[in-house]
Formats: structure tokens, C-alpha cells, sequence
């Protein structure tokens, strides 16, 4: 907005300091006085030109909805890209804030604008770049969430899942929402399989056995199928005794 965003005279005074607190803090009187009375954009001029205060000035011109505005300053010359983009988005000027969100790889934040600006296919791919991000990062928790809330992709997300039970620091998480999955979607036949098949192999370590035994019991009392129920809770019996006889990999 003109007026906005230049130097402003306050630091070059020439003046004693006890003048200068004076006459600063008659401006900032000023400019709660426009805020009181809704005049949000005169409040701004008085922060950002006669106080140089643009953080003052941008919040101003927030509480008055002025949301293009506050979002140049922010961009501009507060160098907050994430503020510049917040006010954007809360003003409608969606386009404006996804060329922020492409820029600066937020990828979650440009497939929700990109599915408003009914551009499904766009959409998915911003989604599919997190989760490659979270791939690369094994945050298989994150990446299964993504696939199975802004995917729709049971398949793919029961897949993630299943990596991060073998390749992830929170095996049991994702045990436990792949189990989830399978059993708020109905699939029993794949929750025995992937019981068997992830949570009941031979020649597991210790660790292995303790976060089978921890899960195990979980979907033993949880899950909503009794064949699943039944399975696991053998499962945990099998494993606590091969913990306590010792005879486990290293």
C-alpha cells in the first residue's frame, strides 16, 4: 500500500530523547485512537511511516481484514514469508499464497489450496512430494497418514505403514495405525496376513520380540475381528516365551 513499508523520520531526530519518547508515544496514542474508531489503514500509515514500526503497522492492518496489505508487508519487508501467506490465504488471494507454498516446498499447505482452487490432480501431486519427503526422511508414520488422509489410498498407505514396522524408530506406531487401518476399513483377511507376516516370523532379535509382544497384546483386546483377536493374542504368548527363555537372535 503507498505510504507503507518506507523509512520513516523517527530515527534521524535531531532532538533530545525525552522529546522524541513524547512525541513517539503521541503517535502510538494516535494510532490506537484510529484503531478504536476502525480506521485500521490510517493506524498502519501512523506505525509504518511516522514510528517505523511495520510489524505494528502489518498487525493493523490484520485486525482491519486488510489482508493483501498486511501480507505485502510481511512479504516485502518483514522478510515472514509464512505470515505473508497466512494473510493471503485467510483474504482469499489463494493463488498469491500457493506461489509462496510452491516456492518454499510446503507442499501440505499448497495441495489444501490447490483442492479449494478445485484442482484435484495438482493437489495429489503436492501430497505425493511430502510423502516422498517423508520416505526419504523414514517417517513412515507420517508419509502411511498422508497417503491414507490426503491420498485416499489404503493400499498405498498400508504399504508405508508396513516399511516402518522394519525400517522406522517407531515400529510399534506404525504397527499399531496399519492395524488400525485395516480394521476400520473392514479388511480382516489382510490384518491376519500382515499379523503373520510382519509381527510373527522366527529369528527376530529381542527388540523385535518386545514391540511384537507390545502390539500383539494391543490387538489382542482391540481389534474388532476375533480371528485377528485370536491370532495375536497366540502371537504374544509365543513371543513373551521366547523372551524368557532366552532363545532369540542377538
Amino acid at each position: 500500500m503507498r505510504g507503507i513499508g518506507g523509512s520513516g523520520p523517527a530515527d534521524v531526530w535531531n532532538v533530545p530523547w525525552e522529546y522524541q519518547a513524547k512525541l513517539i508515544q503521541r503517535y502510538r496514542d494516535l494510532a490506537q485512537r484510529e484503531l478504536r474508531l476502525g480506521n485500521h489503514r490510517r493506524a498502519a500509515y501512523i506505525y509504518a511511516t511516522l514510528l517505523n514500526d511495520l510489524h505494528s503497522a502489518a498487525t493493523a492492518l490484520e485486525a482491519g481484514e486488510l489482508f493483501h496489505d498486511a501480507a505485502i508487508l510481511h512479504d516485502k519487508h518483514l522478510q515472514n514469508w509464512m505470515k505473508a501467506a497466512e494473510c493471503y490465504r485467510k483474504g482469499g488471494f489463494w493463488e498469491e499464497a500457493l506461489a509462496i507454498y510452491r516456492l518454499r516446498q510446503r507442499w501440505i499447505d499448497a495441495g489444501e489450496l490447490l483442492q479449494k482452487l478445485n484442482q484435484p490432480d495438482e493437489a495429489r501431486v503436492m501430497f505425493l512430494n511430502e510423502i516422498r519427503i517423508c520416505e526419504k526422511l523414514r517417517d513412515f508414520l507420517k508419509a502411511g497418514e498422508l497417503a491414507d488422509q490426503r491420498l485416499n489410498d489404503v493400499g498405498y498407505a498400508a504399504a508405508l505403514y508396513a516399511d516402518g514396522w522394519n525400517h522406522t524408530e517407531r515400529p510399534v506406531q506404525c504397527f499399531r495405525a496399519l492395524m488400525e487401518l485395516h480394521g476400520r476399513q473392514g479388511q480382516h483377511v489382510m490384518a491376519r496376513r500382515d499379523l503373520q507376516r510382519l509381527a510373527g516370523g522366527s529369528n527376530m532379535s529381542v527388540h523385535q520380540l518386545e514391540n511384537a509382544v507390545k502390539i500383539c497384546s494391543e490387538i489382542a483386546i482391540n481389534y474388532p475381528d476375533s480371528t485377528v483377536r485370536d491370532i495375536a493374542r497366540q502371537q504374544t504368548w509365543k513371543h513373551a516365551s521366547t523372551i524368557l527363555s532366552g532363545s532369540y537372535v542377538e
